[in-house]
């Protein structure tokens, strides 16, 4: 089974509205608002597009996309190994490439990208700096999402972006790219998801 490193288990109402089930997840954070929280991301449709097509043939081989808190398991059998490769992309539109590492888990069809981002607060106070893992299903995909449709994570430590203890946040995309939600979010890797709450979080 798939298995996340790092989850957020969280509670109750009311974020914003712009801008789930179990590969396993755990770990909890407490004393978040979440109202205007997390960082304005924009994704590159590049980088995104990226993701449809095939590994290289220079790609080596995997169990893991992602890094630390922000990475999931992709193996679905003790003997699976998945492609990843780096890519020089501008992922977060600033005009300087990141070196952004691509891993496509070839059994659910899901192309996860890791790269360190830069994106401005939602709440306009400061800057979010650090790693972001989004997951772009692809075309066939074993959960039947829409090609090209997935979500990204970030994770906030206390003071950045109104979190005010460590947490992971992040959205949902559609195929155009537009979010269409967005919250404290828990990593699902047996599933290539996440489960998104809205509002505060509370205290474990």
């Amino acid at each position: 089974m798939k298995t996340t490193t790092f989850a957020v288990a969280v509670a109750l109402a009311g974020l914003l509205a712009a801008c789930a089930e179990t590969k396993s997840a755990t770990g909890t954070a407490s004393g978040a608002a979440a109202q205007s929280a997390g960082p304005d991301v924009k994704l590159n449709p590049a980088a995104v597009a990226r993701a449809g097509q095939p590994a290289p043939a220079t790609a080596s081989q995997t169990t893991t996309a992602g890094h630390g808190n922000l990475s999931v398991n992709t193996a679905n059998a003790p003997t699976d190994v998945d492609p990843t490769w780096i890519e020089s992309v501008d992922v977060d539109l600033d005009g300087a490439n990141e070196a952004a590492e691509y891993t496509y888990d070839d059994d659910d069809k899901v192309t996860y990208i890791f790269a360190n981002v830069s994106f401005p607060c939602i709440n306009g106070n400061g800057t979010f700096k650090g790693g972001m893992l989004t997951a772009v299903y692809g075309l066939g995909n074993t959960w039947g999402k829409a090609p090209g449709s997935g979500w990204y994570v970030t994770e906030l430590n206390a003071g950045q972006c109104a979190a005010q203890t460590k947490a992971l946040w992040g959205c949902r995309f559609d195929a155009t790219g537009v979010r269409t939600e967005c919250g404290w979010a828990t990593i699902q890797a047996d599933k290539d998801d996440i489960i998104i709450t809205t509002g505060e979080m509370t205290p474990k």
